[in-house]
Parts: structure tokens; sequence; C-alpha cells
């Protein structure tokens, strides 16, 4: 939660450290910033799933409030949703 609003990544280690630590399913929050932290989180930090709060909800660089979302065919192609 260290990171939560920061938009500079996960604690990949940490959340890592917990996913493969417990058999429930682990969802990362908490410095989401972009597309590629999400695919960090799930592949690098052995997570089930990856929340983003902020970069969904500010954008550029006055993070001027846009309520957004990647399309699934992004999501598609950086490997997060896969068919």
């Amino acid at each position: 939660m260290l990171r939560d609003g920061m938009m500079d990544g996960y604690n990949i280690e940490l959340i890592r450290s917990v996913a493969d630590a417990v058999k429930v399913p682990v969802i990362a929050i908490g410095g989401a910033g972009g597309i590629a932290d999400l695919k960090n989180a799930i592949q690098n930090g052995h997570t089930h799933a990856a929340a983003g709060g902020s970069m969904f909800v500010y954008y550029g660089r006055l993070k001027a409030v846009l309520i957004t979302a990647p399309s699934e065919a992004v999501l598609t192609e950086t490997g997060i949703y896969q068919e």
C-alpha cells in the first residue's frame, strides 16, 4: 500500500513473496502506472490479477481526471488477456 496512487510500479518482490507463500489467489494493488506494470505483477509477481486505480483515472502530464481503461485488444497484445 505504500505505493498506492504513486503510479511507479508495484513492489514485485513483496507481492511475489506473498503469492508464493499462500494457496489462495492474490491480487496486486498499489502502484500501477501502466499496462507494463499490470503484466509485470502477473508474470513476475505470480499474482492472479492486478488492480490499477490511478492509471485509469488520471491522464497526461497534468494528471487531468479522465476515467478510461485500456482496450481489450491492447490487453491481449501485451499478453495480459489470453484467448
